[in-house]
């Protein structure tokens, strides 16, 4: 596998106004490397995959001390045990940390806003990130450490690191009581070659949780021979479709009965309007029935009238036309219907309806009730 192409920001990549215009600098190889615009960049590598490296001079570089068992929860009090090191809201920081060393965990902290709009820019021009870090991190091993890039590089110890033009950086020797003949020195052919053996050993990774790269994905998982990938998969295949056949027929057996449920309903309340349908809707029919007579007797004519009476309802429900009281009179065999209707016309095709089907129908008490109109009808048998 090749090596990756890194891509090296200076500091202020992260407050640019326009990330495209920033200078960076690349490694592909020993022979091929460059620097330019990120626009630049990105024309000339299209679609190149990239690790970044950011200069510290946009981090916070730092170190807490943690048992392993405090640990475990390093991510939600890190921002707390930093907190005295923080400027501006920790919601508005993006922390990063690294693996145990000699009792403390090196963190990185950095502006959030300006990681996500960075990387938003990278995706725009067609690049694809998979790692990034920052050169302090990459270096530390190495501390006490000056490079002698612009601008220089001071890294004082594995937790502290100043980026500052070379005359600012002369002038804080003595400031900071520093032994400069203790510290190694890198120059800027070696940096390259620093940086990539920095990626090989233990880093802080930025890209993590919600900015983690979608496109990783474990590579260290062992390969099953192709006999039983091929055999797993087709039994997979094969559990997936009787499952999902016997969940099709379940779902379809469980809408037809509720559906059939839902027709009863309907059919009770068409019938008995002035009642609610309830899940023991059998033994409600039987109930209401029951207290209609309807088992033999003279009552036995209720069937015989409220059959024709419902499929007239039901062909007359379109125009309006809603039964809200259905009573039985034994007295003399008839229904009693209490209806409404959007007009009178839809009253007397209703009567027509029932005349046509071999019944008598009589309309009484007829009234108007705003935009509807409201009737009492009775029916007997012919």
């Amino acid at each position: 596998m090749s090596d990756p192409i890194l891509l090296k920001f200076a500091e202020g990549a992260l407050r640019a106004d326009d990330p495209g215009s920033l200078r960076v600098s690349w490694h592909v190889s020993p022979q091929e490397q460059g620097e330019g615009s990120l626009s630049e960049f990105a024309s000339t590598f299209p679609g190149a995959t990239v690790t970044l490296v950011m200069s510290v001079g946009d981090f916070l570089l730092t170190s807490v001390a943690l048992s392993r068992r405090q640990a475990r929860h390093l991510n939600k009090v890190l921002p707390y045990l930093l907190e005295e090191q923080l400027i501006g809201d920790p919601e508005s920081l993006w922390f990063s940390v690294g693996p145990l060393s000699d009792g403390h965990y090196p963190a990185l902290v950095c502006d959030r806003a300006g990681l996500v709009s960075l990387l938003a820019q990278l995706e725009q021009l067609g690049l694809r990130v998979k790692h990034a870090s920052v050169d302090a991190d990459l270096l530390r091993d190495r501390a006490p450490l000056r490079v002698l890039s612009e601008p220089q590089l001071l890294i004082v110890q594995a937790d502290q690191a100043l980026s500052l033009p070379g005359e600012q950086l002369e002038a804080l020797w003595d400031t900071l009581e520093l032994d400069r003949d203790g510290f190694a020195t890198l120059d800027p052919d070696a940096l390259w070659p620093a940086l990539r053996q920095g990626l090989d050993t233990a880093h802080i990774e930025l890209l993590h949780d919600e900015l983690k790269p979608k496109s990783q994905r474990r590579t260290n998982v062992t390969r099953v021979p192709d006999a039983w990938r091929r055999f797993a998969v087709a039994a997979s295949v094969m559990l997936v479709i009787g499952w999902a056949v016997a969940w099709l027929q379940a779902w379809q057996y469980g809408r037809l009965a509720d559906q059939a449920r839902a027709e009863a309903a309907g059919l009770y309340q068409q019938l008995f309007p002035g009642d609610r349908a309830t899940p023991g809707l059998a033994a409600q029919f039987k109930g209401r029935l029951a207290q209609l007579g309807a088992g033999g007797g003279g009552s036995g004519l209720f069937l015989v009238l409220m059959a024709p009476v419902a499929e007239s309802l039901a062909g007359l429900k379109a125009d309006g036309v809603e039964p809200r009281r259905i009573l039985f009179d034994e007295r003399d065999n008839s229904l009693v219907l209490d209806l409404e209707a959007k007009s009178y016309e839809g009253l007397e095709s209703l009567r027509t309806a029932l005349g046509d089907a071999g019944l008598v129908a009589e309309i009484a008490n007829f009234r108007n009730q705003g935009e509807r109109v409201a009737a009492r009808m009775k029916v007997n048998a012919s």
